[in-house]
């Protein structure tokens, strides 16, 4: 009975485990995916044939698909920095380009209000 007790606890600890491996290995496969994806629409872009819009969100979408992965308090920082530098990007660009009347101004305050959450999630993920 002692032995069947402690065989039992030890069963959900490796079902745990195992559990871990398939949501780790889909964020492997989906990371994957998205640079494949980013790849493609980076060439595109570089062609004319997709917007700057579509290569950035391409683009975050792979860094927020690392983060989700992302084990320690270091790499999702990192991650975190990267992200915030792309929407400080994007703002100056969508700016710029509201400046030209090729951009509404709200497309200017949605990219600053999109830099200010990217600045806040990585002074959280600073201090966490």
């Amino acid at each position: 009975l002692v032995m069947s007790v402690a065989f039992r606890g030890a069963l959900p600890v490796h079902a745990q485990q195992q559990a871990d491996s398939k949501p780790n290995q889909l964020l492997e496969e989906r990371i994957a995916a998205l640079k494949y994806l980013t790849t493609m629409t980076e060439r595109a872009y570089k062609q004319g044939s997709v917007s700057f819009e579509e290569m950035y969100q391409s683009q975050q979408k792979v860094l927020r698909a690392e983060l989700d992965l992302a084990e320690n308090q270091k790499d999702r920082v990192s991650i975190h920095e990267r992200l915030a530098k792309m929407a400080a990007e994007r703002e100056t660009m969508i700016e710029t380009l509201a400046k030209r009347s090729s951009a509404s101004m709200a497309d200017a305050i949605n990219a600053k209000v999109e830099r200010i959450e990217a600045e806040i999630a990585l002074e959280r993920a600073r201090s966490n």
